[in-house]
């Protein structure tokens, strides 16, 4: 009886060990993963040896975690492989000089924003000049603190992205995508520097609402389900921005990014415009050396941006950088970003935002096509 009862157990015991490995299984790879045709594991690859492989896969990184990719969204091009040929370019046309020491430098210069505007780009493209030296990642506050320990305590924490060292000829230039709406920011940076350089590149109203709310809609279901959606798949976000029974644009924190005049209301208080350079991102889409000609322009140094740096590539729809082949960025760059909505609610929007963008105009001195 006893060893009848050990089998009886033993055999549960079987079972039992077989559904929680069954569980851990199914855990780790969804049924809606198991069948797709285009997956692979994301994990550390060594720089080196990704650049050689990149012609024959893509890769991409996600806190090691597999990600799903529709098929028609994969591209030739890889954001690792742009930054790295542009830090190429920026290092060949560099030239050091005589005994100059490269040093840990604080920032002259501040991109100020705004999200999905092209605040990206624009410093990317910028740092292949060899007297740019741009601090990855987005500034902190702190850095940019009255106290000289504060600053470089600051500076140094930022391990993920560290401040790189710069040359006396160099300008380094610090990127945030929201210093334009902190009230508090233009006393802070005159405190730290009265005659710091500032960039703002600014996006039609509309489109950078949308852009804006549509790239948060995809990253918190991304980050759920662990899947890149292309914005046309989604559905009907008209409701998001127009109380349709007031026929009144919603007040929330994505409509107030897109009134700039707020922001700069609060930096003209503090410094005067010539300290400002307001861009426009559909210029720097279809005429990126012009704008870049005008950074060089600002910050004062030698010009060496030239249309032979950049191509036009259309299955992308923008300019892409021109060296011993087309470097570009990968799939989430060059598709469609937005969601399309409706022509009444686009009509009540731009309709909303107009009294605010005479406003903007009036403080910076000039009219963009919005």
């Amino acid at each position: 009886m006893l060893q009848k009862i050990r089998q009886v157990l033993f055999i549960i015991a079987l079972i039992a060990s077989f559904m929680v490995g069954m569980l851990t299984y199914l855990t780790a790879f969804p049924l809606h993963r198991i069948h797709s045709p285009v997956t692979w594991q994301a994990s550390e690859v060594d720089n080196e040896n990704k650049a050689e492989t990149e012609h024959e896969k893509e890769k991409t990184k996600v806190s090691n975690k597999t990600i799903v990719y529709d098929v028609d969204l994969l591209h030739k091009y890889d954001v690792d492989l742009l930054h790295k040929e542009l830090l190429n370019i920026h290092n060949k046309l560099y030239k050091k000089q005589p005994n100059d020491q490269c040093n840990l430098r604080e920032p002259a210069c501040v991109v100020l924003g705004v999200a999905k505007s092209g605040t990206q780009e624009l410093v990317d493209f910028a740092s292949l000049h060899p007297n740019i030296v741009l601090k990855p990642g987005l500034a902190n506050p702190k850095m940019f603190d009255k106290s000289n320990e504060i600053r470089m305590k600051a500076m140094l924490a930022d391990r993920k992205y560290p401040v790189p060292c710069s040359h006396a000829d160099q300008v380094v230039v610090f990127k945030s995508d929201d210093f334009l709406f902190k009230s508090e920011m233009p006393k802070i940076l005159y405190e730290y520097n009265p005659n710091l350089k500032m960039i703002l590149i600014t996006r039609e109203p509309v489109s950078r609402l949308i852009s804006g709310y549509t790239y948060h809609y995809l990253q918190v279901k991304q980050r759920r389900e662990r899947t890149l959606y292309r914005p046309e798949l989604l559905p009907e976000l008209d409701h998001h921005f127009v109380n349709f029974s007031s026929l009144q644009v919603i007040d929330n924190h994505e409509s107030r990014l897109s009134m700039y005049y707020t922001g700069m209301e609060n930096y003209l208080k503090v410094f005067p415009l010539n300290q400002i350079l307001v861009l426009e991102s559909n210029e720097f889409q279809e005429n990126p050396v012009k704008v870049l000609q005008r950074v060089e322009k600002f910050l004062d140094i030698k010009s060496v941006i030239t249309n032979e740096i950049f191509t036009f590539v259309e299955e992308k729809g923008f300019y892409c950088l021109n060296s011993d082949r087309i470097y570009c960025y990968g799939s989430d760059r060059g598709r469609k970003s937005m969601k399309d909505l409706k022509p009444e609610t686009m009509e009540i929007l731009k309709e909303h935002f107009k009294p605010h963008n005479m406003k903007f105009y009036e403080q910076i001195g000039k009219k963009f096509d919005w």
